[in-house]
This record gives structure tokens, sequence and C-alpha cells, in this order.
């Protein structure tokens, strides 16, 4: 005897066909991704959500999350929320002429701190960086902090500067 089912019965129009969403399915080498439409072909099978939960070990409001992704708009959006589903390791928000551009603007010494970059990277692009995202994209851009060196208080400038034309002659 099959248990009775509780709740409204899950209503989606689907786009592609039972047998589209295995291919899908079984195609897929990433694993994040393949795990959605997975749990998209056994809810087009017939599945609740609750049995894709347990069957996928995946939290319920994931699964719930993956088809409201899919009402929005198909499969294209379910794999576009999935991480690194529009680009491999990681979403950016410039693209590699603008990286291109912070880094040629950060070679001129044109910022003295990373909020000053974000900054100009905010007037110029409209992108907005948090102070976290700053710092990851200076780094992955290879842009180094510009720390000044230590000087001691009883440095003699005039000395140094004749040290560095020929050094010190003393009699």
């Amino acid at each position: 005897m099959r248990k009775r089912r509780r709740g409204r019965p899950l209503k989606i129009e689907w786009a592609e066909t039972v047998a589209q969403l295995e291919a899908c399915y079984r195609a897929e080498k990433d694993v994040r991704r393949r795990t959605r439409l997975h749990g998209l072909w056994l809810i087009s099978k017939g599945k609740t959500l609750t049995e894709v939960s347990q069957l996928l070990s995946v939290p319920y409001r994931t699964v719930q999350h993956w088809v409201a992704y899919y009402r929005e708009g198909q499969l294209a959006e379910v794999m576009r929320r999935t991480p690194g589903g529009e680009q491999k390791g990681g979403n950016y928000y410039l693209n590699e002429l603008q990286e291109r551009a912070v880094k040629a603007k950060a070679n001129t010494g044109a910022w003295q701190t990373a909020a000053a970059a974000r900054e100009w990277i905010r007037d110029r692009w409209g992108v907005s960086y948090t102070t976290k995202g700053i710092y990851s994209l200076l780094e992955r851009l290879r842009i180094n902090k510009k720390v000044p060196r230590r000087q001691s208080d009883k440095a003699n400038v005039a000395e140094q500067e004749a040290w560095k034309k020929g050094g010190l002659l003393t009699p």
C-alpha cells in the first residue's frame, strides 16, 4: 500500500522530457551540477522533494531551491546558480580587459590604499567590491601592498646620499 502524500501536489512545467533530463544528468562531469540534474530528473519522474532530499543526501531546502531556480529559468538558471557554473574558478566582477587596466593603474602607484582602488573601480565601471573582495582581487592580480621601509631616527640622509654616490670617504 502506497503512503498518502501530504500537502499540495508539486506542479512544474518541464521544458525537457524525463529522458532529456536523464541524458543531461548522465553526461554532466561536474559533481555539484550533476547532483542538481539528478535531483531534477528524479522529481520529473514523480519523486517527492523529501524522497529526493533523502536519496541524494542534501537538505530539503536545497532541493526546494533547485525547483525554484528551474521555475525561474529552466536548466540554464539551475546551472547558472551552481558555484562555478558560469566560469571555472569562480565568478569575478571584472572581465580580463578591466583586470589588466586595474593592474596597469596599480603599477603607476595611483592608489595608496585598497579602499582607493575599490573607489576607482566603482567610479570607472560601476562595480562594487566588499573590503574582503577588493583584497582578494588585488591578491589574485598579484598587486602587492607598498609598505614604506623603517628608517632610524638617527639616520643621516646626507651621508646616505653620499654613500649611494660612491661611498663615504673618511680620512
